[in-house]
């Protein structure tokens, strides 16, 4: 009797210890989102402002692929106008991460205003120029055209622009004055603000040419000149991920979470582009009308993000000269009090992925 006895406690403290195991094991799937090595974030939710343009691939990417999920962050997409109403938006901190221009990132490093560089995603400027069909017969130039005999075909042109002092706008002057021509004098530009804008205007004729991204700028029709043509701005350090002073300090281990889910987009994006551009194009049903178009828009961006995303010494200077002639002085900023590439670097180790200049290999795990 004691024999069975004692073997029905065994039997009954077995099963009570698999259900206790169970419940455990059911309790840490439930328990609330961690970094993936288990731990709770500090904060789950990430704030991201975006102008709707392929150049969010990334974002949408990570997003689609269940990357955040696993990281347990849960993103909120805001849509912006620009990349002034983004650097807006983080300096009065109603965003935590985006993807902002560099000159625009050097900008708020001088005026204090607590951005912080963590990436440099884009080498080489990603705007494009479109001149209509009807000014480029009258300009006599093709699509075939070299980059300078476009813009100087502009010459009489009424030309859109975005807001003022925005990176696409102050590259758009520079560049006009670097091949000769003053804006105001031998050219006519109007700040229109945001790509829909100039769209518009563009397709009703009221612009003979504008400057924005893609792929706007490849579904809009007309002739394209792509600035990364240009010898000026070969190799800027274009734009990148951003965040806060205070972000990061209050959540480092949320920001080295979005690098992770990022930084694995971004290697998948690089290795898989069809996969990555049809995300992309689901992402943005609107702009993706013209897959044909589209697809060109996506690879523009491509090839900006090879060339991996640690800032550069030469690249910096240049997005340091487009803010220096935004404000009309020399701007005080340089890459070691703008940016801390120390997130993304640890996060990099952390997926087994080099963020340098990528290749075919760049991924040592999933």
């Amino acid at each position: 009797m004691s024999r069975f006895l004692t073997r029905c406690v065994i039997r009954r403290l077995a099963l009570a210890t698999a259900i206790l195991v169970t419940l455990v094991a059911a309790a840490a799937a439930t328990a609330a989102p961690g970094s993936g090595n288990g731990a709770k974030l500090s904060e789950t939710k990430v704030r991201w402002a975006g102008v709707g343009g392929t150049y969010e691939t990334i974002l949408f990417v990570a997003q689609y692929q269940g990357w955040f999920k696993k990281e347990g962050i849960t993103i909120e997409r805001v849509a912006a106008t620009g990349g002034t109403a983004i650097a807006a938006a983080l300096a009065s901190r109603s965003i935590d991460v985006t993807s902002l221009g560099i000159q625009e990132l050097a900008l708020a490093d001088e005026r204090k205003l607590g951005i912080v560089g963590l990436t440099n995603t884009a080498k080489g400027p990603t705007e494009f120029g479109v001149i209509s069909e009807a000014w480029a017969q009258k300009a006599g130039i093709t699509a075939n055209s070299s980059f300078e005999a476009k813009i100087k075909a502009l010459r009489g042109a009424k030309v859109g622009l975005g807001a003022p002092g925005s990176t696409t706008t102050t590259v758009a002057l520079l560049t006009f004055r670097n091949y000769g021509l003053e804006p105001g004098k031998d050219v006519t530009t109007v700040n229109l603000g945001s790509g829909p804008a100039q769209v518009s205007a563009f397709k009703q004729g009221q612009i003979d040419a504008f400057f924005w991204i893609p792929p706007l700028t490849h579904t809009s029709g007309g002739i394209l000149a792509d600035f990364r043509d240009a010898p000026m701005w070969n190799g800027v350090n274009w734009s990148g991920w951003v965040t806060t002073s205070d972000f990061l300090r209050d959540h480092p281990d949320t920001v080295e979470a979005f690098l992770r889910a990022m930084i694995k987009a971004w290697n998948y994006t690089l290795k898989f582009p069809d996969a990555a551009s049809q995300i992309a194009a689901r992402a943005l049903p609107q702009l993706a009308v013209d897959p044909v178009a589209f697809k060109a828009a996506f690879d523009a961006d491509y090839k900006s993000w090879t060339a991996g995303m640690r800032f550069t010494q030469k690249g910096y200077l240049k997005a340091l000269s487009i803010a220096s002639n935004n404000t009309g002085k020399a701007v005080q900023s340089t890459i070691a009090t703008a940016t801390n590439a120390g997130p993304t670097e640890k996060a990099a180790s952390q997926v087994g992925i080099s963020i340098g200049p990528w290749k075919p290999d760049a991924a040592k795990k999933k």
